[in-house]
């Protein structure tokens, strides 16, 4: 039965802000691997169909890659601030 005391500290405000910033930090490293995988998916499919203006397949790949970077900055924002 001591581990119920525990387990009522753990959820108060301490212990919740912990476990909202670890499942935020998850949450955020996730977002980076998607946005990891649509960067590689558009600079595949940039190679393979040319498109009939070519700004418009250099700007997609601009638009992915600036994503891909805001993701990594939030994520590491994140970490100092937390």
């Amino acid at each position: 039965m001591a581990l119920l005391p525990d387990l009522i500290t753990l959820f108060q405000t301490q212990g919740l802000a912990f476990i909202f910033k670890v499942l935020l930090l998850v949450l955020l490293f996730v977002y980076i691997l998607f946005n990891f995988i649509v960067y590689s998916r558009v600079r595949a499919l940039n190679r393979t169909i040319y498109l009939a203006a070519a700004n418009a397949s250099s700007f997609l790949q601009f638009v992915t890659l600036l994503s891909l970077l805001l993701a990594i900055s939030l994520f590491v924002a994140t970490l100092v601030i937390v």
